[in-house]
């Protein structure tokens, strides 16, 4: 074929086809699924302000779909697919009309290239002749519709494309840690966020083992769950694929999740990375509380293996956005935060992760004592992270001023905050960190007394909150 024919086929091809390509933030392979797979395809399909009823679907070369698109002004629009071509995840190939002589016939090629873990989707519409694309582009307005159209994708896949990452460093032994994860008696003790229960109704954890873990909520409800261990290395890592089931056990969510634990000098640091795979119907809105269930899992984790945690929960007339605010804005710290008489007189607070609030407390006699927080996390408005440690007036790392220096030298806090009917129920734990066996059994040995004292505190915390809401 000589250069000039070549050069008018291609110049006949660009006359008659719509070309669009986009770049998504998500893998291919969840991309490729939403367009092939029939619970997801009908949720963005189409230009904006249109919905899709599908009569059937059968997504396999040869197999038809055939549909009703509702226009913006409830024009109804029949439509044909006859799938040609599937080669997952990379191509789908399909000619929209059922003959060549219907007004609107086109064959249309989507292409899912890789690019570093995003999407380049090129999606490709070859119609007859110039005169058809131009009718159907002038008509219906095709060229400005298929830009609509895989934007409608884009936002529906970078919903679903949820990535979730977690590192936590637990003052206990790597294989202690490693059990936690892998044996069903400790699962029970922590799998599942705030107030919720776990039933194990099988667990191998092995390379392609099995599990089966229901979650019970505080209002008994069951959420069925299981999944697959992809890669268990003791004590070093776990890769599983999770699910949520309905009542009839169909899928409503799967994710993925890698776990790692590495050993620094007898502590476990312990990372999470979790993705979602796939999603249909409820299953959806359980992505939005992915992260909070996670970090709520996580908190309850650290009570498991560090046995020297202190719990302490307590209950608010206040939303939570108020609530958090009382814990991160100095104003609102100064006013209550300190043990029964005392008061606070002094703070700075560089609210940031890796930042310093600085605090002095002063006490009958004009006694003082210092304090200081060293964020780790801060998410509004569900949880806070923070190193607690004694300070001195110039903010440096100091001794309790009491039991002798055998107290620890720091401690982490996490505090979490769920908001149930306008109420606001806070969770708050706290363990040594770098503690020897002597303070760390000291601190356990005075549980009691910190509730006693912490008490007081979120007594002068819960005034706060009902003056500021008068």
């Amino acid at each position: 074929m000589s250069e000039a024919v070549m050069t008018s086929a291609a110049n006949d091809e660009a006359a008659r086809e719509i070309v669009v390509t986009r770049v998504f933030d998500a893998p291919r392979e969840l991309v490729f699924d939403v367009w092939t797979d029939p619970r997801h395809v009908g949720a963005w399909w189409g230009p904006n302000g249109f919905t899709t009823t599908t009569h059937s679907i059968d997504v396999r070369p040869g197999g038809e779909w055939r549909f009703v698109m509702h226009g913006r002004d409830g024009t109804d629009y029949e439509n044909l697919i006859i799938y040609r071509e599937l080669a997952r995840p990379e191509r789908i190939v399909y000619q929209h009309g059922g003959n060549v002589l219907d007004e609107v016939y086109f064959v249309v090629t989507a292409t899912f290239a890789d690019e570093n873990g995003q999407t380049r989707v090129t999606l490709r519409s070859l119609f007859p002749t110039a005169e058809a694309r131009n009718l159907v582009a002038e008509k219906y307005g095709a060229v400005e519709g298929a830009h609509q159209h895989i934007d409608r994708l884009g936002a529906y896949v970078t919903k679903m494309n949820v990535h979730v990452r977690f590192e936590r460093v637990f003052d206990a032994p790597r294989e202690l840690v490693f059990r936690a994860w892998t044996d069903p008696e400790q699962i029970t003790r922590w799998w599942g966020p705030q107030h919720f229960t776990s039933k194990v109704r099988g667990f191998e954890a092995r390379n392609g083992g099995a599990f089966e873990v229901d979650m019970i909520g505080p209002d008994g409800t069951v959420y069925p769950g299981g999944g697959t261990f992809d890669e268990v290395v003791a004590p070093e890592r776990i890769v599983f694929r999770g699910t949520a089931l309905d009542e009839k056990g169909e899928v409503l969510l799967e994710d993925q999740t890698t776990v790692t634990f590495t050993d620094e000098g007898g502590r476990t640091r312990m990372t999470l990375d979790a993705r979602i795979l796939r999603a249909y119907g409820v299953g959806l809105q359980y992505i939005s509380g992915m992260e909070e269930g996670w970090s709520q899992s996580l908190a309850r984790l650290g009570v498991a293996v560090e046995p020297a945690t202190l719990v302490i929960t307590r209950t608010f007339d206040a939303p939570r956005e108020l609530v958090f605010r009382a814990w991160t804005e100095r104003e609102q710290l100064m006013q209550w935060f300190s043990p029964k008489g005392m008061e606070m007189f002094s703070c700075t607070n560089d609210l940031r992760p890796g930042g310093v609030m600085h605090y002095g407390l002063r006490g009958p006699n004009n006694s003082e004592m210092w304090g200081r927080w060293v964020w780790q996390e801060i998410t509004p408005p569900r949880q806070l992270e923070f190193i607690q440690s004694f300070s001195d007036a110039n903010g440096g790392v100091t001794r309790a001023p009491f039991f002798d220096g055998a107290w620890p030298l720091e401690t982490r806090s996490t505090l979490i905050f769920e908001e149930h009917g306008g109420r606001t129920t806070v969770t708050m734990y706290g363990v040594p960190l770098n503690a020897t066996e002597a303070e760390r059994k000291l601190f356990l040995d005075t549980h009691e007394s910190m509730h006693g004292g912490w008490g007081g505190t979120l007594d002068q915390l819960a005034a706060h909150l009902s003056e500021v809401q008068k």
